[in-house]
């Protein structure tokens, strides 16, 4: 019904259908037409035609109120739309896990916000369970996981590999020992972990699990920061991502041992059979140039 409202508003405040006609690039006969066709669709006559001018009935009045603001809304809307298209205005909901999060996407978010500052981009941490099931729930537009994810419905594509380490103080015995380090050396040692549905927590377990190693103690920090500064005060030992303590090792504070380590991806998830929106496929173009510059 929107393109006879069209010629029903031109109509209206042309006063003739001469001057509509000219002002729609349409001609005469065809605007009347028109108009014509909108009448019988609502059984009711909108114009009364005196000679050449155009006087509207009552429900010509009625609906010329509602015209004004449905043509408003549409232009509203067109405008509103082409903004998303163009980038000018629109939000982004991204997910990534801690380590993602905290340590790979701080630059990407800066050159992100620089290069489209109309765009309010909202960030849900979490563990990487927890940024499955925001994606799948479309509470989130755009995934990014340290760590494999596991569910038919979502696309991955790896981005990188990210590495974790046996980490312990720079003071700590483990770090300076001559012997061969082994995971029996753990069994006296207190485990600093994040939370339990991490994916450093739960491979380690794994790992720990296999070599049939029980720790006397064990403690859960929940965030890596908080892992590492346990670290860096001797108070356990952590399997921690390359990216979190790569500063304090250069610093000397931490020291990573050299044995079992064991790479994961890192990947970037969508949901299957969905189509990204503008402001989504901007990001994840900024999350690859990072990842593949130098």
């Amino acid at each position: 019904m929107l393109p006879y409202l069209k010629y029903f508003y031109q109509a209206a405040v042309s006063g003739t259908f001469s001057r509509a006609a000219e002002a729609l690039y349409i001609s005469q006969p065809a605007l009347s037409r028109q108009i014509t066709s909108l009448e019988e669709k609502l059984g009711l006559k909108l114009f009364h035609r005196q000679a050449r001018n155009l006087v509207l009935t009552d429900a010509g009045r009625r609906l010329l109120g509602y015209t004004e603001n449905i043509l408003e809304l549409n232009r509203q809307a067109c405008k509103e739309l082409q903004e998303l298209k163009d980038l000018t205005k629109g939000d982004l909901a991204v997910g990534a896990s801690t380590t993602a999060a905290c340590y790979l996407l701080p630059p990407v978010l800066a050159e992100y916000r620089q290069q489209h500052p109309g765009i309010r981009l909202n960030l849900k941490i979490g563990n990487y369970e927890e940024i499955e099931q925001a994606t799948l729930n479309h509470r989130i537009d755009l995934g990014l996981t340290a760590g494999q994810v596991e569910n038919s419905g979502l696309f991955q594509e790896k981005l990188a590999d990210d590495e974790l380490c046996l980490v312990v103080s720079s003071v700590h015995p483990l770090g300076h020992s001559t012997k061969e380090f082994s995971l029996d050396m753990l069994s006296k040692e207190t485990i600093l972990c994040q939370d339990p549905g991490s994916d450093s927590t739960r491979l380690f377990q794994e790992l720990l699990g296999r070599a049939g190693v029980t720790p006397s103690c064990a403690m859960t920090l929940g965030h890596p920061e908080a892992v590492k500064r346990g670290i860096i005060h001797n108070a356990g030992v952590a399997y921690l991502s390359r990216h979190a303590f790569q500063n304090e090792w250069k610093l000397g504070s931490l020291v990573p041992l050299n044995k079992y380590r064991q790479k994961r991806p890192v990947n970037l998830l969508y949901l299957k059979n969905s189509r990204l929106s503008p402001a989504a496929l901007m990001f994840s173009a900024a999350v690859k140039k990072f990842f593949n510059s130098p």
